[in-house]
């Protein structure tokens, strides 16, 4: 935000066999090593589990404590399943240290939670609560457990010395952390959040006392007191001047999420809508939260988790600390495939913050009650100890490091489009607007800018085009003053903006001179397709080039033809608002173009099938032939995204999409009728399904495994469920065969200041 400004006050698989698209050659080598780290672990190994054995099932009207009562009794690796209606709770859902439990919603525009009251919440107060123990307060301000941290510092070392492992186990969650630099600029990374100094407002209150700088990793072994970490270390600065400790909890949260619900928070006093804290691998998926007070997701002392396919609009006040999804003392987590909407700050890091993924985000209407013509940007750094994140393919108003509470360093952005505008709004109109001390940027193959708006490539420190600039950079602050290494050590490569109106590859725009942390000049004119994904994601839909934003991409709708609209932003435009502009949300209508399941047909006799779809478990069982629902064989209407051409007469689900079949279809061959269709089932066996699905095209159903999920039974033999990700397989090489490779061919994917110790 300007600093000038009277307002500022305290902000702050589509296929079953995926087809993975490798970097152009050499790409991956455009950002030197020791600027960035390896993303490709954040969030949950192997995705958020698909559970399917419910231990309890609850009905509208239950209580809270019943559903707390609920969570607290239920086995590992189960659900608690909350049906259909509106569910009026009294006080905070609490998982209370209890991992590995799902609750399940049948979907947000099915199952609403309204809180009137929010819990204590380890005292952050929430309406639902993911968390350690009650009992294990372990916190910035009181660790559980505190070690000296005496060798093993360099960047991607998996093994460190502590001076004591008391309390420490295999799995433990290790935060590590070490002293500020000193109040006098260092000239490299500077790791500082002094008032007046580097910062307008000092400390954001997310690490320890004077130790901004943190990583959160796990120990896989211990020997004596040398510690196996992973994730290995990030930052390169980790020194034995700045004494270095690790600091862990006793207990650890794992492997507990919410999904497929709504929460309404308007008339509830909570400060966060969900809270994570000492969380590991745990999760929000497929939620719609309204109305929440400071930030809608907190993830605070979390690591390795996943906000993914949700929906978050409004915040209470829509000023200081409004955020939709906020990062704070977190490492390694995955924000990925949200939209946020009417909020004021939708994706913040707020401080001591390393390795998290912001990727594929659709952010619109960053409302800033304060001053409606001032534009926020949709993805911002806020606390001091930002370091080493990725922001990927988002959508939004731009990239914002601001220094109101110190310093970052080493964020990557990659293939986001930011037009640096807003209707109605006409200060701080920047796509790309990084302020004093944001050091160490990685800037390479974005879209910036509105055509027509902006008229200025660069203002840096001061200049020409202060509102209107693709870039501003250095600036100074309230109190700080500007900083020109902001420019000196930032890495530009291959972004296309609307000033010059093309791809910018300038030697003169990579920090090739530096003393330290240089980075070469890149060998070709090319950027990764993605720095934490190894090629296009079985979740992206068939209907959107992968990757949608880039130099390289070509025919989008942004400028220049750079930029398609990622899957987020066409949910967005493809869902219907009520009165209020609040969307109809649910993911699985929003996303389930792209099945990767097979199953019985329309004609079946199971009134409903339970799918996969996009890599996500649909809320529970959808009904057959639904518009929209896009399984194979089973729609009355064609495939939008070109997957199946089943409900065309004289086609089947596994053709060439082109040309019809050797004979009718869909009806024509009914539970156990004729095998007369020459494409289906030739060893003659009678078919299980009410159409030529793709599993029958050229053996016999009796040759398919049934479904791994009990969906199986009478039609189903021909398999339902057939999903990657180590969940539910289907052998599909003898039934499959040549035509089932030609439709496969077709699928393309801010301030907390803790003024007294938190309590349970």
């Amino acid at each position: 935000m300007h600093p000038n400004a009277a307002h500022f006050a305290k902000l702050f698989v589509p296929a079953l066999f995926p087809l993975f698209l490798a970097a152009p050659a050499g790409a991956q080598t455009v950002v030197d090593p020791v600027r960035h780290t390896d993303w490709s672990q954040a969030g949950i190994p192997g995705g958020i589990p698909h559970r399917t054995t419910s231990c309890a099932s609850l009905t509208a009207g239950a209580t809270v404590d019943q559903i707390n009562a609920a969570i607290a009794a239920c086995p590992s690796g189960q659900v608690v399943s909350l049906g259909a209606g509106t569910y009026n709770l009294a006080s905070g859902i609490d998982f209370d240290n209890h991992s590995n439990v799902t609750l399940r919603g049948a979907g947000p525009d099915q199952t609403k939670l309204v809180f009137s009251k929010s819990m204590n919440c380890s005292g952050m107060g929430g309406n639902i609560c993911i968390r350690n123990s009650k009992n294990d307060i372990n916190w910035g301000g009181g660790p559980s457990h505190l070690a000296n941290w005496t060798a093993g510092y360099a960047k991607n070392t998996t093994q460190i010395t502590l001076d004591s492992t008391t309390g420490l186990a295999v799995g433990s969650v290790l935060i590590l952390d070490q002293l500020d630099d000193s109040a006098t600029d260092t000239g490299g990374i500077w790791i500082c959040q002094t008032d007046n100094v580097c910062s307008d407002e000092g400390s954001g209150g997310a690490g320890r006392t004077g130790r901004a700088q943190t990583e959160m990793t796990r120990v896989t072994a211990i020997n004596g007191n040398t510690i196996t970490i992973a994730p290995p270390l990030q930052m390169p600065n980790w020194r034995a001047s700045q004494s270095p400790q690790a600091w862990w909890a006793n207990t650890t949260i794992t492997l507990s999420g919410i999904e497929d619900l709504a929460i309404e928070h308007t008339a509830s006093d909570e400060r966060s809508g969900t809270f994570f804290f000492n969380a590991y691998n745990c999760w929000v998926k497929n939620v719609k939260s309204v109305g929440s007070n400071r930030n809608h997701v907190w993830i605070y002392l979390t690591a390795g988790s996943v906000v993914r396919d949700s929906y978050f609009y409004g915040t209470k006040n829509a000023a200081s600390q409004s955020y939709g999804v906020e990062s704070y003392g977190g490492a390694n987590n995955l924000v990925e495939n949200n939209i946020i909407q009417h909020i004021t700050a939708p994706l913040i890091d707020g401080g001591a913050t390393s390795g998290t993924v912001f990727a594929y985000n659709y952010a619109i209407d960053d409302y800033y009650a304060v001053s409606p013509g001032w534009m926020m940007g949709s993805n911002l750094l806020h606390g001091a100890g930002s370091a080493m994140s990725l922001h990927e393919g988002n959508e939004g108003a731009g990239f914002e490091p601001d220094d109101v509470h110190g310093t970052h360093n080493f964020i990557t952005v990659l293939r986001n489009y930011f037009n640096g505008w807003e209707t109605g709004k006409s200060a701080q109109t920047v796509p790309i607007n990084i302020y004093a001390f944001g050091r160490y940027m990685n800037i390479l193959g974005n879209v910036l800018g509105k055509v027509g708006y902006h008229d200025t490539y660069e203002c840096n420190i001061s200049g020409a085009g202060f509102d209107t600039a693709i870039y501003r950079l250095g600036e100074a602050t309230q109190t700080a003053p500007s900083d020109a290494m902001v420019k000196t050590t930032l890495l530009r490569w291959g972004n296309y903006d609307t000033v010059t109106g093309a791809v910018q590859w300038k030697e003169t725009e990579v920090p090739s001179g530096l003393s330290q942390y240089a980075n070469p000049v890149p060998a070709q004119q090319s950027v990764p397709n993605s720095y934490y994904l190894a090629g296009q994601p079985a979740w992206w839909p068939a209907s959107i080039p992968w990757p949608p934003i880039g130099p390289d991409v070509t025919g989008g709708d942004g400028p220049g033809g750079h930029a398609y609209k990622n899957p987020a932003h066409v949910c967005y435009d493809n869902t219907a608002k009520d009165s209020s502009g609040i969307l109809n949300f649910n993911a699985d209508k929003c996303y389930a173009a792209n099945s990767t399941t097979v199953d019985g047909g329309a004609g079946d006799t199971a009134a409903s099938d339970t799918v996969i779809s996009d890599a996500r478990v649909e809320a529970g069982p959808g009904p057959d032939a639904a518009l929209g629902d896009n399984r194979p064989a089973d729609l009355t209407t064609t495939d939008a995204a070109g997957l199946a051409d089943a409900g065309n007469v004289g086609k089947d689900s596994a053709d060439s999409l082109t040309g019809p079949d050797a004979a009718p279809d869909l009806g024509a061959d009914t539970a156990n009728g004729p095998t007369s269709d020459a494409a289906a089932d030739s060893s003659g066996a009678p078919k299980a399904d009410g159409a030529a699905t793709l599993a029958d095209v050229l053996a016999g159903d009796t040759s398919v495994s049934p479904d791994a999920n009990g969906t199986g039974g009478a039609g189903k033999s021909s398999g339902c469920s057939c999903t990657l990700g180590g969940r539910e397989r289907l052998d599909l090489a003898a039934a499959l065969a040549p035509l089932a490779l030609l439709a496969l061919s077709r699928l393309r994917r801010r301030r907390l200041s803790v003024s007294v110790p938190p309590t349970a």
